[in-house]
């Protein structure tokens, strides 16, 4: 055990002091940590953010040495741009700098003035917001929940040829969705994606051009549900209860 450890030592010293050395020549560069970046290189597919934005916060930090510029610092002002989602900041040899920009995609309205990207980080848009998106809601910290959720129900909702332009949470744990050109379909907190398949079963039921004439179907009851129909002229339905 002693023999071996000695090898290492020996073996490990002079990796070690070639790493010193490396750092050592570096810092002995003359200069180099006050000689400016030379080159800004700026990468990235931009739609919503804009290059003058990024040049505003790059800039500043061109006089900076290329060792001495704090690229941590100019990340997170990068990323705080409304459409940034991530930044990279990388110095290159020799003297220049890389930007590299992710803009956010939008997935979904969130509330009223807000959205989520697809990775569901909230953001404020700062203009106007694409009314296509579909519209969610859900309390604070529940936005993953709620964006997994929609895609969830929006891949199965396809396969009827529908459509889930909304979906809310409530804080009691509440699942409501809203459908094209459909009913709303009220799921409640419990055994939700039993009611879900449920309340499926009970569209299939209905001739493709009458889902618009159905307001809701609510699905928080024990042995059925409760269909509400669209008044239709004088002709208005009253809500009424189905059995399974």
């Amino acid at each position: 055990m002693t023999r071996a450890r000695r090898t290492r030592g020996r073996i490990a010293s002079p990796v070690l002091a070639t790493l010193l050395l490396v750092a050592a020549g570096a810092a002995a560069i003359p200069g180099l940590s006050r000689v400016p970046i030379r080159e800004v290189k700026i990468h990235g597919a931009f739609e919503r953010v804009s290059k003058e934005d990024i040049e505003a916060l790059v800039i500043p930090y061109m006089g900076w040495g290329w060792l001495r510029l704090p690229a941590g610092r100019l990340r997170e002002q990068l990323e705080s741009l409304r459409w940034v989602a991530t930044a990279e900041v990388r110095r290159e040899w020799p003297l220049n700098l890389s930007v590299e920009i992710a803009e956010r995609r939008p997935a979904a309205r969130w509330g009223h003035s807000a959205m989520l990207d697809h990775a569901a980080a909230i953001f404020e848009p700062g203009d106007s917001i694409d009314q296509a998106l579909p519209m969610l809601h859900g309390p604070d910290g529940a936005q993953a929940q709620v964006l997994a959720r929609y895609r969830q129900f929006s891949r199965r909702l396809g396969e009827q040829a529908a459509v889930l332009e909304g979906l809310s949470l409530n804080t009691r744990g509440g699942w409501t969705l809203q459908l094209r050109d459909g009913p709303t379909l009220r799921l409640g907190a419990e055994s939700v994606d039993r009611r879900f398949e449920r309340a499926l079963q009970a569209l299939e039921t209905l001739p493709q051009g009458e889902r618009h004439e159905v307001a809701y179907v609510d699905m928080r009851y024990p042995n059925g549900f409760a269909v509400a129909w669209r008044p239709q002229g004088s002709d208005q339905r009253n809500p009424g209860g189905i059995s399974p």
